[in-house]
């Protein structure tokens, strides 16, 4: 396990379902990993008190270290200079919560906040898919979609730390409401929740089971799943979903210019299925010079943002 006082990151991955965190060594090896389910309906102060009983159940697995800094991973949106939570969608009663004097007052330690996708990006940046590319965009498409984007080999922050929430680009202004309040954002048309939504609502004009499911129980993967079996109607999905992220991808082409496009989130699993299409709607809409683009499967899975965020919280510490 180590010698005495090896010095490691304490890195917690907040979710809406689930509350993770895990020590991690300065070169990114993760020495001990506990989970639990958030308590959202305590609120901010009760998984405060969550992130406590996860330490010190590391701590216990991991005697000889002992925790430098601290890094917290959350849904946006966040003011990551201020170390503050705003209205977080999936997570009730944190408008305004101050969570890293919070979590700096209960470990000890110095605490620093990143939005949950810039981390992932950050992790695959450093050692998963997006390593040698110093211009690249990481996209995690599941039940939202979000981003992040690593230009100039630096992480793209913005003021307030809240750059690239790609999924709110507006791409259709007469587009269904988004949670953000906005209408016809990206992620109300290419995320796994607005494909498996379009499936059930053409379900039901059928009136008949599809994929062996009654329309209300439909779950992404059944399209998937019936994709490779061939069924047309499910093909035909997975093309509507290859084309609004094919826009959406345009877009972020145009804007940025990267070299790699890195996918993560339960979707992208079925990248292979969507991939044909993506580039059959990139070339569609990019420019000529812009067509010649990198997409790939995120390699870290659910340890990108873990990994990230102990990186960009063992550096901040040097600062």
């Amino acid at each position: 396990m180590g010698t005495a006082g090896d010095r490691v990151i304490l890195a917690i991955d907040l979710g809406g379902t689930q509350l993770r965190a895990a020590l991690v060594d300065p070169s990114g090896q993760i020495i001990a990993r506990e989970a639990t389910r958030t308590d959202a309906a305590g609120g901010p102060d009760a998984v405060i008190t969550q992130m406590g009983h996860l330490s010190q159940r590391l701590m216990a697995a991991s005697p000889t270290s002992k925790i430098s800094c601290a890094g917290i991973s959350s849904p946006g949106p966040l003011d990551t200079h201020e170390g503050r939570t705003f209205n977080l969608a999936t997570l009730p009663g944190y408008d305004g919560f101050p969570i890293v004097k919070r979590a700096r007052e209960m470990l000890g330690v110095p605490v620093i906040l990143e939005h949950d996708a810039h981390a992932a990006a950050y992790g695959e940046w450093k050692q998963g898919a997006g390593r040698g590319f110093d211009d690249f965009i990481y996209l995690t498409i599941s039940t939202g979609l979000g981003g992040g984007a690593i230009v100039n080999g630096k992480l793209l922050r913005g003021t307030g730390g809240m750059a690239a929430h790609v999924g709110h680009m507006t791409v259709h202004p007469d587009g269904p409401l988004c949670g953000c309040g906005n209408r016809g954002c990206w992620e109300m048309f290419a995320s796994g929740t607005s494909l498996r939504a379009r499936a059930r609502h053409l379900a039901k004009s059928k009136s008949q089971i599809i994929f062996g499911r009654s329309a209300d129980h439909i779950e992404t993967s059944d399209i998937f799943d019936a994709a490779r079996a061939g069924e047309q109607f499910a093909l035909e999905l997975v093309d509507e979903e290859a084309q609004w992220l094919g826009l959406g991808i345009t877009n972020l082409i145009h804007l940025f210019n990267p070299a790699r496009f890195v996918m993560g989130g339960g979707v992208s699993i079925n990248l292979d299925l969507l991939l044909p299409g993506i580039i059959k709607y990139i070339e569609l809409y990019a420019m000529e010079p812009f067509r010649n683009i990198s997409i790939v499967q995120a390699e870290l899975g659910d340890n990108a943002g873990i990994m990230g965020i102990s990186f960009l919280a063992a550096e901040s510490s040097l600062k």
